[in-house]
């Protein structure tokens, strides 16, 4: 079998799809081999204590102790705590915050606190758990994704948890964005890696904070440099979540031909899809886009596995 443990792999991530890409990847490529820049949109203040969602689930990933029945939290954990916040009237109850998973955000805010930056504990964390991957916040600054609905403006974690995504997306906004700037990590990462993937994640939410913040977005455009976009969707059916709404949310069909027009200015070389994408592989065809059509759906690592391998084997 052919092998690609020496490749250095940069990937852009946030939420479910984009972790299970990196489940798989990380055993076909040498883990001290890839670079993770990680949204921090979702970023929420609970309760006094700053959850990063998104990192510590890549984290909790990489250091295999996800778990993989909910694609978020620590495996085996229990909610004590949380249960002992409902009697005593602790707000934001729907939040859910396992017990082992309380230290890591404890800790978070504790250094922060003290002058630490995020990407600085996260670096700190990776440590401590055995990650060899290098673990990114997209930046150290504030940034938070609102999503406009018709009871109102809320922050993503609210709209995706507290109401289980059953109000609809009218529009969404990243507070803080203009003002934020990537860490220099990032930066590094892109210009030293032999390929660039977009992982499989809702591109309103989860990649295309990353690609704005400062200057991620212009590093990319002008890498000249395999540049991937995994599809989140089937033609118009996401995968999982509400992809097809939070698209039309900014102005962009709800489609995987929507999501490919939009990674477009960004110089996308490889955009991977189902094999039955018709339209969407003849629109690739004739913008010289090329294509990777294959089996996109991971239920498991061994398919993660199998889609890394997919994707390397044909850049």
């Amino acid at each position: 079998m052919v092998t690609y443990r020496d490749l250095k792999v940069t990937v852009l991530t946030g939420g479910t799809g984009g972790v299970k890409f990196l489940l798989g990847l990380k055993h076909v490529v040498s883990e001290d081999n890839i670079s993770i820049i990680v949204n921090t949109g979702d970023d929420y203040i609970w309760n006094g204590l700053y959850v990063s969602p998104d990192v510590d689930t890549v984290v909790y990933a990489l250091s295999d102790i996800l778990d993989i029945s909910k694609m978020w939290g620590i495996k085996d954990d229990t909610f004590n705590f949380l249960q002992q916040c409902e009697i005593l009237g602790l707000g934001d109850t729907w939040f859910k915050i396992g017990d082992k998973d309380l230290a890591m955000h404890v800790l978070r805010t504790y250094l922060m606190s003290k002058g630490y930056k995020l990407g600085d504990v996260c670096k700190y964390v990776c440590k401590r758990l055995g990650v060899r991957a290098e673990v990114i916040p997209m930046t150290d600054d504030r940034v938070e994704t609102r999503i406009l609905t018709e009871i109102g403006d809320l922050h993503i974690q609210e709209f995706l948890v507290k109401y289980c995504r059953e109000l609809e997306p009218l529009a969404i906004r990243y507070v803080g964005i203009e003002n934020a700037k990537a860490r220099k990590e990032a930066i590094r990462a892109l210009e030293k890696s032999d390929i660039v993937i977009i992982g499989p994640s809702s591109p309103p939410v989860s990649i295309l904070p990353i690609l704005e913040t400062e200057p991620i977005g212009d590093v990319v455009r002008g890498l000249e440099k395999p540049k991937i976009a995994i599809m989140p969707m089937v033609r118009d059916r996401p995968i999982m979540g509400l992809t097809d709404k939070l698209l039309k949310a900014i102005g962009v069909e709800g489609s995987t031909l929507g999501v490919v027009k939009l990674y477009e200015k960004y110089g996308i070389t490889h955009v991977v899809c189902d094999p039955e994408d018709n339209e969407l592989i003849e629109y690739c065809k004739k913008r010289n886009i090329n294509i990777i059509c294959t089996n996109i759906i991971m239920r498991s690592v061994e398919d993660s596995i199998r889609l890394a391998e997919s994707i390397l084997r044909n850049v």
